[in-house]
């Protein structure tokens, strides 16, 4: 995670080894023993938040092909799974598994769609997520790109839709790239190449004649947002890539290396925290408290994934809920800015009143059949399902005893 993320997401504790939260959190506590410290972080946001309605036009989410030339993308809950119209037992089967779904609250993915996400960067994302929580017509960089040189050894390269191919020139040999840059400010730096064609490769950081190991890039856990840790202004990095599979494909045209721009981002976070949902009363499946509207008619965003089992109702009336960055529950709150609603919000999806009724009629089926026990044992169809066994001293289901003549069993006279 980064700082930013982390407080959009509201995680508000982070434990760690690592000492550079120290530079953007609180020390909470520590753990001397297990060289662990906790951190709080002030700028965490709640579960819900105010911004701007541009947030319901940011382009992230499935889209249907159908509606492409529109460029619509889909933020609302009304994203339900469109069928083909053609004949036959599948197009029974899915229409058939989409009124379940219904039934049950369960959302479907459109069968003609397209997941739409127009940043590779994450930086870049993030950076113009918040711009549009914000409602800022000028992009804000809480990330900022860094310049940077490159040098090769054992390296050559070639365009290659849309990207550049390194490869080793002698593949007995190590193939390194360099990315050479000025720090310029005391910060933490940021590493993500983006690429349609993931390699993995080794990282090492130089500061110096001093290298360190850093991470894999592109690997099975770690095609991420890589810290490069965090230092001071002016200070001469290298971040050296070792090729490991062949060869490496960074996209075209794309900043690579970032630095938290620490003022805009604290300034950013200053401002989403200005309408908050201050929680007062919790429990396992709702929350309930108080929000103090920034804007009229504000759009509340949470960070919960969007669910059809959520309600939310605000001074006392459910609302509408919809989608928003592809993934989360957002609602709106009507009224002037500065006014304070009461909002409770529930999760009480369809499924769970199913089960509970499918349960119900289960226990009692099973009542019925134990009290109706002495009837069902004269219907002799219905024995065996169920599933009631004779009584051991009923005579008439005993086997026939045996022959006292029988001669052929041991203690017999031709069986001495």
């Amino acid at each position: 995670g980064t700082p930013v993320s982390d407080s959009l997401l509201g995680v508000k504790y982070i434990v760690s080894d690592n000492p550079i939260y120290a530079n953007y959190y609180e020390v909470y506590r520590t753990d001397a023993e297990n060289f662990l410290t906790a951190y709080k972080n002030p700028y965490a946001l709640s579960i819900a938040y105010g911004v701007d309605d541009d947030v319901l036009d940011f382009p992230l989410g499935y889209i249907n092909n159908s509606d492409k030339e529109g460029g619509s993308v889909m933020a609302s809950g009304d994203d339900t799974e469109k069928k083909p119209e053609s004949g036959g037992i599948s197009t029974l089967i899915a229409k058939l598994k989409a009124e379940l779904n219904t039934l049950l609250g369960i959302e479907e993915t459109v069968n003609d769609a397209e997941y739409v996400d127009e940043y590779d960067s994450p930086m870049v994302r993030l950076n113009e997520m918040v711009t549009a929580m914000l409602g800022e017509e000028e992009t804000l960089e809480l990330f900022s790109p860094i310049r940077r040189s490159i040098s090769f050894k054992n390296v050559d390269y070639t365009p290659s839709v849309g990207h550049y191919a390194y490869y080793p020139e002698d593949p007995e040999e190590d193939a390194l790239i360099g990315y050479t840059f000025t720090v310029p400010a005391d910060s933490e730096i940021f590493f993500y190449e983006p690429s349609d064609y993931p390699r993995e490769v080794e990282l090492s950081l130089r500061k110096g004649k001093e290298e360190v190991y850093i991470d894999t890039f592109n690997g099975h856990e770690t095609s991420r947002i890589i810290s490069l840790g965090w230092h001071e202004k002016g200070t001469v990095l290298t971040l050296g890539i070792k090729i490991t599979e062949g060869a490496y494909y960074p996209m075209l045209n794309q900043s690579c290396v970032f630095y938290l721009n620490q003022p805009v981002f604290e300034r950013a976070m200053e401002r989403l925290g200005a309408a908050q949902y201050e929680i007062e009363d919790y429990t396992e499946h709702s929350f309930d408290g108080s929000f103090t509207t920034s804007r009229k008619d504000e759009l509340v965003l949470t960070t919960i994934p969007y669910d059809r089992g959520w309600k939310v109702f605000v001074d006392g009336n459910e609302v509408e809920i919809t989608k928003a960055l592809g993934s989360l529950i957002a609602f709106r709150i009507e009224g002037d800015a500065g006014e304070v609603h009461r909002v409770t919000m529930k999760y009480d999806p369809p499924v769970i009143r199913v089960g509970l009724t499918i349960s119900l009629c289960s226990l009692g089926l099973l009542a019925a059949i134990i009290l109706t026990e002495r009837w069902l044992k004269k219907v002799p169809f219905l024995r065996a399902f169920v599933g009631i066994s004779p009584k051991i001293n009923d005579k008439s289901v005993l086997p026939a005893p045996l022959e006292e003549n029988s001669k052929n069993d041991s203690g017999s006279e031709d069986n001495p």
